[in-house]
């Protein structure tokens, strides 16, 4: 099959994709949705027989298409940090056993206190405070 017949049929399936969302609009809402919980493009494509470059040029090519997209990949990074952080407070919050051990936990422990920024140099906890005192007269 030439280039040109397999790009046909890439944008064949790009079609049939389209018109099972029921229009190019429930389409982009699809990408995004599949994109901001965390999914990338590339498995989306794998799933549905898709092809990645020609997926990729038919989101480009259209400025709300486009816009849709880059809030969504904002949105998946977002949907990662907490994944991540979610999974390290699991760890951080057990008690050592047979499946998770001391160091599990520490470095659980650990990791979510460089990601919350608790660490000055890397090596201090930082500790900031500040305490207000309200003095209300009767």
């Amino acid at each position: 099959m030439s280039a040109r017949q397999n790009y046909a049929l890439s944008a064949a399936v790009l079609t049939d994709f389209v018109l099972s969302c029921g229009s190019e609009k429930e389409a982009i809402e699809v990408v995004v949705a599949y994109v901001a919980n965390g999914g990338s493009v590339k498995k989306m494509c794998e799933h549905y027989g898709l092809d990645w470059g020609v997926l990729w040029a038919w989101i480009r090519k259209d400025n709300d298409r486009n816009g849709l997209y880059s809030a969504a990949m904002m949105a998946r990074g977002e949907w990662r940090k907490e994944a991540l952080l979610d999974g390290w407070w699991d760890t951080a919050g057990q008690i050592p056993d047979e499946g998770v051990t001391h160091g599990d936990v520490h470095k659980a422990r650990d990791a979510l206190a460089k990601a919350e920024g608790l660490y000055d140099d890397g090596a201090k906890v930082k500790v900031d405070t500040q305490i207000t005192i309200i003095h209300q007269s009767e």
